[in-house]
């Protein structure tokens, strides 16, 4: 309103006052301003959709496939030691082969030897 005011005296006037001097020199700084802070704002949104759409899928695609493998390869330890436990037990000749090689394992390790 006071903008309005003191253009419509300077029109009739036919010249430039101390207020519209000071509001033609602070809008040219009041512009680069806002561009500057729109362009800030435009790189900093541009980051974070960067970030939140390649950086953190692709990270955590590497975290779960390491929690995946490490899962995996608890699985494969446990089976292969029930496996084992199975055909000690069934009494067959790989029962006893495997028995008998892990007591030579036991009385090498002893201080023994393998062949007795």
């Amino acid at each position: 309103m006071l903008f309005a005011l003191v253009r419509s005296i300077e029109i009739k006037m036919g010249k430039k006052t101390f207020i519209g001097n000071l509001t033609s020199k602070t809008d040219a700084f009041f512009v680069a301003l806002v561009k500057g802070a729109q362009e800030l704002f435009n790189k900093t949104s541009a980051g974070i959709h960067r970030l939140f759409t390649h950086h953190v899928p692709a990270r955590s695609e590497r975290m779960w496939n390491g929690v995946r493998r490490f899962a995996e390869a608890k699985q494969v330890k446990a089976r292969d030691a029930l496996r084992g436990r199975k055909i000690l037990k069934e009494g067959g000749n790989v029962s006893f082969f495997l028995k008998n090689i892990s007591e030579a394992r036991r009385k090498n390790s002893e201080g023994g030897t393998i062949l007795g």
